[in-house]
């Protein structure tokens, strides 16, 4: 007999369904290198099968158990590797479900994005037509931008050509105006040197009859002919003489000019104070903190620097020598 008549069908089928178990782990343990449990199985299905294949391969026939009670236990060891081979098919079909639940769960989700490339290429679209409405007012835009452009252009020309004739109009007005301007400067300049001329005679004349009347005044007071009450109205009379000058003959801008020049601020106030004709009393009266006392002393002081007495003689030398 050949060696396949030993094997009993039961034998075989058992066989010939842990072969196909073998490979489907082989499989998978090839795919899911890192699953241990696979592997495990693997190796005991493969005792198993090799197990199987020797005891219906070499009965032994020297034991007291008959042949075909050997193989009748050897289909119950058969039916014993049944029970792993139903719980095995259970276990792949479950993970086959789960698989097929994850494809179905990626199937789904390629459906939800392939719905969501369609509406981005839908709002993509949607923008590039958009695009091309903005292109087209750009290359609109462009053009009255160039129109302006050119519309600047020509009223820049033409506003300088307007800007160089009024310059040119406005340097001759401004020569004509600067030719009027040196005439009467011309003139201004011609009447300030006769009025200095004749200013200048003025004082000339004053300072010569001040001389005179200062020479009389200390004949008359050395010889001792004039008493109290013509001095008195020669006092008067000459400030009434001096005051007529001094409003009417000089210039009193250049009076006070010259007091501050020549004098310190305080004597300067007082002066031109008495120069307008106000007694040392009401002097006194305008000025603040200020005695009679210290505006006859000031006025001493003044004298005593012009080298001269009294307030009339006083006033006279100023005028005379300040202007």
């Amino acid at each position: 007999m050949l060696w396949w008549t030993r094997i009993n069908w039961v034998t075989g089928t058992t066989i010939a369904v842990g072969l196909f178990f073998v490979i489907y782990l082989a499989i998978k343990s090839f795919k899911y290198p890192d699953d241990k449990n696979r592997q495990r199985n693997l190796l005991l299905l493969c005792l198993i099968l090799i197990h199987q294949v020797v005891a219906s391969y070499f009965p032994d026939k020297n034991i007291n158990i008959p042949i075909l009670e050997q193989h009748l236990l050897l289909i119950l060891t058969n039916l014993g590797f049944l029970p792993f081979c139903i719980f095995y098919v259970k276990e792949e079909i479950r993970s086959i479900r789960e698989e097929e639940s994850q494809i179905r769960a990626m199937d789904h989700g390629l459906v939800e994005k392939e719905s969501r490339i369609q509406t981005l290429t839908d709002a993509l679209t949607e923008k590039e037509s958009h695009i091309q409405a903005m292109a087209h007012d750009l290359a609109q835009g462009n053009i009255e931008i160039s129109r302006l452009h050119h519309l600047l252009e020509t009223t820049k020309a033409e506003i300088a050509r307007n800007q160089k004739a009024d310059a040119l109009s406005m340097k001759k007005q401004i020569a004509k105006k600067n030719a009027e301007i040196l005439h009467h400067r011309n003139l201004l300049e011609a009447i300030q040197i006769e009025q200095n001329n004749s200013v200048q005679s003025a004082n000339q004349i004053i300072t010569e009859k001040d001389a005179e009347i200062l020479q009389l005044h200390q004949v008359l007071e050395a010889l001792g002919k004039v008493n109290t009450k013509d001095t008195q109205q020669r006092s008067n009379s000459e400030k009434m003489h001096d005051d007529d000058v001094l409003n009417g003959k000089h210039n009193k801008t250049s009076f006070d000019e010259e007091c501050r020049k020549h004098l310190t601020k305080a004597q300067t106030d007082i002066i031109k104070l008495v120069n307008e004709g106000f007694t040392y009393k009401e002097v006194a009266e305008m000025l603040d903190n200020v005695t009679t006392g210290y505006i006859k002393d000031t006025m001493s002081d003044i004298g005593k620097e012009l080298k001269v007495r009294g307030k009339a003689n006083i006033l006279r030398k100023l005028n005379s020598q300040f202007h």
